[in-house]
């Protein structure tokens, strides 16, 4: 076999393959297109619906609630100090931290007896200076009947007839009379002041002082509040300011709960204050707790410095419906509307920690969605989850 019949059956050979190739990839081809699922017109695929828990709306009444966080502090608080100086020869038995006292009571009383001393001293000279005026008021009816002589003999005129009459005299025994009571008026204030007095009906926080012990003038006795009223100084988010302003002249209830203890105590609203805090922009507010020791009742004494919340009982909302805040997204609210998700804007007219309140834009009996959904878009397709 000759070069040239090898070189025909290598470049038959290679076409063989070539088709043989072709015919293969053809025979696939069929194979696949014939093996294709059939797709029947209008077969749509259709979008899942999404299970969701939803709530009916009811409109109701609702109470309007303010909270907020406060101190309790006393209405009534003073750091007694003594105006004399002397030794302490009695305290009260009250006269301890925690002592109840009422008003006037004497808590403790300073030695005496150099004050009794001076204001005999000086009511002496006070009887002194009495003598003193009464003398020289016989001396001025004697320079009357003087004067009248000089003038009736015809002598010459006396130009300066005052001092004939011996007025500066007079002057000057009456301002010595006036002198020495005024002195005696302090000797004797000053001897009320050895008994140290109640100003109010209190409760001694501190004492600084015990008998036989030597005080000072203008030294510290005792740390009173009173018993009376204690007040809770709180704050309030700056925009519950209109509720509150338009409370004035009424004494709304406010419930004050020890974030310490378990004490309930009620009280009312005194004052709303012209101060906002800087940082956070809270508007602070007084409320007042009578009987706050619990010295006319059995419920638990409040304690000054504790830390409390509390609750201002506002006015009725009425015929509203009341919505937990957690289904409430970017003042937004989701309806399941006949199979289809609704996103309802809101008018919210007032809203607290845990509810906001509507009045308009909702009807009862509409259905609230209460579970959550991830992407929400207004119109996808719900269901109610019944399990």
């Amino acid at each position: 076999m000759n070069e040239k019949n090898i070189k025909i059956i290598r470049i038959s050979i290679k076409a063989a393959v070539f088709l043989l190739l072709i015919f293969i990839g053809f025979k696939s081809y069929t194979f696949f297109m014939n093996s294709k699922p059939a797709v029947k017109k209008g077969n749509k695929k259709q979008i899942k619906a999404f299970y969701v828990d939803v709530k009916p709306l009811v409109k109701k009444d609702s109470q309007i609630i303010i909270n907020g966080m406060g101190t309790i502090v006393p209405e009534k608080s003073v750091e007694l100090k003594t105006s004399v100086s002397g030794k302490i020869i009695f305290v009260s038995k009250n006269f301890y931290p925690g002592g109840i006292v009422k008003k006037d009571e004497i808590l403790a009383k300073i030695e005496q007896d150099d004050y009794i001393y001076q204001i005999d001293k000086l009511k002496a000279q006070v009887n002194q200076a009495k003598a003193d005026l009464s003398l020289e008021m016989g001396k001025q009816e004697s320079a009357k009947k003087e004067l009248k002589f000089y003038e009736k003999s015809g002598m010459d005129t006396i130009e300066d007839k005052a001092l004939a009459l011996r007025k500066p005299q007079l002057e000057s025994a009456q301002a010595k009379l006036e002198a020495a009571r005024a002195e005696l008026s302090k000797a004797e204030l000053d001897l009320s002041r050895t008994l140290i007095k109640a100003p109010f009906d209190a409760v001694i926080i501190k004492t600084y002082i015990e008998e036989g012990s030597y005080i000072s003038s203008l030294e510290k006795t005792a740390l009173l509040y009173g018993t009376s009223l204690f007040r809770v100084s709180g704050y309030v988010p700056n925009d519950k300011i209109e509720k509150l302003l338009k409370a004035k002249g009424k004494k709304p209830p406010v419930n004050i709960y020890s974030q310490t203890s378990e004490l309930f105590r009620k009280g009312y609203l005194k004052s709303v204050t012209a101060s906002v805090t800087e940082n956070s922009r809270m508007i602070e507010i007084i409320a007042e707790i009578k009987d706050p020791l619990s010295l006319n009742s059995d419920e638990m004494p409040l304690m000054a410095g504790d830390y409390v919340s509390f609750e201002i009982i506002g006015d009725v909302l009425e015929n509203v419906f009341q919505i937990p805040r957690e289904y409430v997204h970017d003042k937004n609210i989701w309806i399941f509307n006949n199979g289809k998700l609704e996103i309802r804007p809101l008018e919210i007219i007032w809203k607290d920690n845990k509810f906001v309140y509507v009045k308009k834009g909702l009807k009862e009996d509409e259905k609230i969605v209460s579970s959550s959904i991830t992407i929400p878009v207004n119109g996808m397709p719900l269901k109610i989850d019944n399990n």
